[in-house]
Parts: structure tokens; C-alpha cells; sequence
């Protein structure tokens, strides 16, 4: 069964290189170049955020010794560092 996936994977590799590549690799106009790029820098620089904040939430966790959705006097929430991250990406793709 696999030899014929990859028969079939071929096959339509194949067809759909015989134009070009244009057929299996989208061509991104040269103007959305910078705006890509922003894009992924954007969405790396809101990882990073996020995976600060998730190490703060945790490392309160193992002090406090429950699980925090909410915002208390130890700091962030989970919700709402999630919903910051989910705004953070939406701009992102704004931009």
C-alpha cells in the first residue's frame, strides 16, 4: 500500500510540474514580499510574548499550588493571556 502513495505523490508531482512549478508552488507577487516578512516577525515577536508570559503563569502555579484562569493578585490569568495572544495575532494579520 505505501509504494502505490508514493506512486500516486509522483505521479501527481509530476503532472503538475510539467507547466513549471508554477503548478505546485504558489508565486507571491514581489510587492507582499515586506508584508509577509512583518507578518512572521510579528507572529514570532507574539510567540515569544506568549512563551514568556506561560513560564511566569507556570512558575506561579508551582508557588500558589492551583490553577489560575483568572487574573488575582499573583498576576495574569490563563484567559487572559491567551486572549492577549489571540488580539496580538489578529493585528498581526491586520497589518
Amino acid at each position: 500500500m505505501p509504494p502505490l502513495i508514493l506512486l500516486a505523490c509522483a505521479a501527481a508531482l509530476y503532472l503538475g510540474s510539467r507547466e513549471g512549478f508554477d503548478a505546485v508552488i504558489p508565486e507571491v507577487p514581489e510587492e507582499s514580499l515586506p508584508a509577509i516578512l512583518f507578518h512572521g516577525h510579528c507572529m514570532e515577536r507574539s510567540d515569544q510574548i506568549y512563551q514568556n508570559e506561560i513560564a511566569i503563569h507556570r512558575k506561579t502555579e508551582k508557588i500558589v499550588g492551583y490553577g489560575r484562569f483568572r487574573d488575582d493578585i499573583h498576576g495574569k490569568g490563563l484567559t487572559r493571556i491567551t486572549t492577549e495572544r489571540l488580539e496580538r495575532e489578529e493585528q498581526c494579520k491586520q497589518s
